[in-house]
């Protein structure tokens, strides 16, 4: 700022401190104002055993420090100002793309087909809204559609999730909104998990009806003795068999967690 350029003057009609904010408007422009005290409140200090008069110096200090308070207050306010104007002119759907594009990726080969397929979904919902229309009642609204179309509340819940995340990354990552509208909205009820063991009669029936097909024989035997996931079976490649060390080796990208697992195998 030039030195002709103050940052504050005094207002005898209306008896305020004025700020002048030059910085907030371009150079040749009227600057932004707003009244920073009373004059009474630069002259005096408030004190317990009453007020007590500044000094010039004091005053000028107490000033200074109202109009960078100010100016901060102004530029926050400018920030969410260009925020909801972006806000206002993006769609729903290009934040979307824009979360596959950089958050994907770092999924398993299984997560990413999952989340892709949900985020497909409310692309096709979504049409052309935009970020700035999307609120509580617009995303309860698109889950009654989910429940129709969806055969369980669990599938709708991990429908939901979906595009929580997708609000999530507008506010942390690329400060689009202020808050998630997604936040506060609550899962549906899902059914408690059980867990639910094969009695060695039907495990026997179970393989005996395998045996037709070796392959399916060998899958089923594997998830078995392992544990392992009925996609991670399924893409296993003979690289990851260690035949030495009696185990099977699941890397980062094949898990769904995006983590390597290695499981033993019997010998």
């Amino acid at each position: 700022m030039s030195k002709d350029k103050k940052d504050y003057g005094y207002s005898k009609l209306h008896k305020t401190v004025r700020g002048y904010f030059h910085e907030l408007t371009p150079p040749d422009d009227r600057p932004i104002e707003r009244n920073l005290c009373t004059l009474e409140q630069a002259k005096f200090r408030k004190t317990k055993r009453g007020m007590i008069e500044r000094t010039p110096e004091q005053i000028s200090e107490y000033c200074s420090a109202l109009w960078v308070i100010k100016l901060d207050e102004l530029r926050e306010e400018k920030k969410r100002t260009d925020e909801e104007i972006i806000a206002a002119n993006i769609t729903l759907r290009k934040c979307i793309d824009d979360y596959i594009d950089e958050f994907l990726p770092y999924l398993s080969d299984s997560s990413f087909k999952t989340q892709k397929t949900q985020l497909e979904w409310w692309k096709i919902y979504a049409r052309s809204t935009k970020l700035a229309q999307v609120n509580k009642a617009w995303i309860v609204t698109a889950r009654r559609k989910l429940k129709k179309e969806k055969p369980t509340f669990s599938t709708v819940n991990r429908y939901i999730a979906a595009i929580r995340q997708v609000l999530t990354a507008c506010v942390d990552e690329w400060f689009l909104l202020e808050n998630n509208p997604a936040f506060k909205i609550k899962n549906l009820p899902e059914p408690e998990a059980r867990t639910r063991n094969l009695s060695l009669d039907e495990l026997e029936r179970l393989l005996e009806a395998c045996k037709p097909r070796p392959d399916l024989h060998l899958a089923v035997m594997l998830a078995l003795t392992t544990g392992a996931r009925r996609m991670e079976i399924w893409g296993l490649e003979r690289h990851q068999i260690d035949f030495h060390e009696a185990r099977l080796i699941f890397p980062a990208p094949k898990t769904k967690n995006g983590k390597e697992r290695i499981v033993p195998i019997g010998k």
